[in-house]
């Protein structure tokens, strides 16, 4: 019966641990994470679909550093045009470069990345 029973916690333990862990955006699990404040240098790219649909797709290639103010400059694209003066969070993940960013608040930049900006 004892057995049984840290069975079924086990199992809930696992089971809370993956719900909550799913919940995550995985590309940025394990990745640097480097500040970048956008400006107005981006380029353009239109792909065209088969069936004629054209997609766009704005690239941004601006030096980023990280919260002991090391420097990067890793190319990452978005749907759309960013807000200029915005402040990204760039998750870097060795050989596959951005996987992925937010923007957050001017006071969420760590002080040397922000000196260096």
């Amino acid at each position: 019966m004892k057995k049984g029973i840290g069975f079924l916690v086990l199992l809930a333990v696992i089971g809370s641990g993956i719900y909550f862990l799913s919940g995550n955006n995985w590309n940025e699990f394990g990745a640097d994470h480097y500040y970048v404040q956008v400006n107005d240098e981006w380029n353009e790219e239109e792909t065209k679909l088969p069936d004629g649909e054209v997609i766009v797709r704005y690239e941004y290639n601006l030096r980023a550093y990280d919260a002991k103010g090391n420097e990067a400059t890793e190319p990452f694209t978005s749907s759309h045009p960013l807000r200029e003066g915005a402040y990204l969070k760039l998750f870097i993940k060795d050989g596959k470069g951005v996987t992925s960013y937010r923007e957050v608040a001017e006071s969420d930049v760590p002080k040397k990345a922000l000196e260096k900006m």
